[in-house]
């Protein structure tokens, strides 16, 4: 009976073997392919849960109706004229506003599991990150068409036609993508998705209401405007506006699609490195868990599945209770707070600085009145775009903001004594550049020591 079993096991193993043998091995799919398809998840996702646009559909509606019907006569003298004004910033504000959901469906994902099932697949390893933010640009489409489709209705009439309504929209989804990569990077860092959308909100809320969105900044106190004029909100409605009325301001199309760029380049290597950071840590808290119900079973774990490193060593890397692990949480959420500063500080210098080297006719009669020279116009646009990039360089970032405190001293006491203005704006940033300073004191040492010694 032994036998005859054995000799049908092993007609049964040599046909299977036959069987996977006879075929040709189908290729990995590609990096397209495999984004594309997390994509078509997201868009899923949508058909099954279709309260998921209740942010795409309902939210620009309410803002444009009550924006153009309460404050238009008040603003500009009549809704209609108020609408021509007000519909190109309302599309903006609903798409980068609509942007936040991606950090918090992705952290959803991270909570209940299914992210670390992706990392599990033999696929490129940034395709769920990169389709889930593919498939909210037909969200942000969707947003748009809503948008336009109601200001059609309401009397709004693009004077550049539908080419410029559509190049608009275009460069538009790009800037929201572009920007989905810094709510991609809070969604991996952050706990929960309440906490995603909590930061996300304190971010965008700001940027989208100190802007030219709603009202011609020139209504504004001195300091605002010069907030508002860095802000890269405001030069996102400025091209939108432009297109949408027939005009093609080359310079502001240049400055968003610079913006897009360094938000990928910043936030995309930083997603990245969170997804790896937060791999290892969940591996760890899995020994923990191991651990704390079977030390056995987990030495044996570890053995299996770390050859090559004696047991006394690896157990020594590991936390021996869950305490442990909690104890870095405020540290975290300080780090956390921390780069926020970072990102806010580095655009409004950056912004300031390209504004600058661009010739604004603000920034020129500024320079003009301060009576050195423009010459000096271009040296201080070229410090703030260079401190404004080494503040998103955690190597440079000490460096970067104790140059810029010095930089804004200087603006402090150039407003005070020369221009006679009011120094607040300067010296609030100055404030940021020396707490920046600050937490990076230890690292900034480090890379002195290191360029002392060569």
């Amino acid at each position: 009976m032994n036998a005859t079993t054995a000799e049908q096991a092993s007609i049964t193993e040599d046909a299977l073997r036959s069987v996977l043998l006879a075929g040709e091995r189908p290729s990995p799919p590609g990096p397209v392919l495999t984004s594309l398809t997390f994509g078509w998840r997201a868009l899923l996702k949508i058909k099954h849960v279709p309260e998921q646009l209740v942010d795409v559909t309902m939210f620009p509606i309410m803002f444009t109706l009550m924006f153009t019907y309460l404050f238009g006569g008040a603003l500009a003298g009549s809704t209609q004229a108020y609408l021509q004004f007000l519909l190109p910033g309302i599309l903006v504000q609903a798409n980068v506003m609509i942007t936040m959901n991606t950090g918090i469906t992705l952290n959803t994902d991270i909570q209940k599991g299914v992210f670390d099932r992706f990392r599990s697949l033999p696929v490129w390893r940034p395709s769920p990150l990169v389709g889930a933010l593919l498939g909210d640009v037909m969200r942000y489409s969707i947003g748009s068409a809503i948008v336009i489709t109601l200001g059609l209705v309401l009397g709004f009439r693009p004077e550049g036609g539908a080419v410029g309504v559509v190049l608009s929209v275009v460069l538009l989804l790009v800037f929201s993508f572009c920007l989905s990569w810094l709510w991609t990077m809070l969604s991996l860092i952050l706990r929960t998705p309440n906490s995603v959308a909590g930061v996300s909100m304190m971010v965008m809320f700001p940027l989208t209401f100190v802007s030219n969105i709603f009202v011609d900044p020139k209504t504004m106190p001195g300091w605002m405007q010069a907030v508002v004029e860095v802000n890269p909100i405001t030069h996102l409605a400025t091209v939108v506006r432009g297109l949408m009325d027939g005009s093609v301001p080359a310079g502001e199309i240049g400055w968003v699609l610079v913006s897009s760029v360094l938000l990928v380049a910043v936030f995309g290597p930083i997603t990245m490195s969170s997804t790896a950071t937060r791999s290892r840590c969940r591996y760890r808290e899995h020994l923990v868990e191991i651990n704390s119900d079977n030390p056995a079973h987990s030495a044996n774990a570890i053995t299996a599945t770390r050859p090559g490193h004696d047991k006394e060593s690896r157990m020594s890397t590991i936390p021996k209770n869950n305490s442990e692990t909690v104890a870095h949480t405020p540290g975290r959420a300080s780090s956390i707070g921390v780069w926020i500063l970072h990102v806010v500080l580095a655009a409004i210098i950056a912004g300031g600085g390209i504004s600058k080297l661009a010739g604004d006719p603000v920034m020129l009669d500024m320079f003009a009145d301060i009576g050195a020279g423009q010459w000096l116009r271009y040296l201080v646009g070229a410090l703030e775009v260079a401190g404004g990039v080494g503040l998103l360089i955690p190597a440079l970032a000490g460096l970067a903001s104790l140059g810029l405190a010095a930089l804004l001293t200087g603006a402090v006491i150039t407003d005070q004594f020369v221009l006679e203005q009011s120094p607040w704006l300067p010296l609030a940033l100055l404030i940021v550049a020396a707490v920046i300073a600050r937490t990076r004191w230890s690292r900034t040492e480090a890379v002195v020591g290191t360029l002392l010694r060569r």
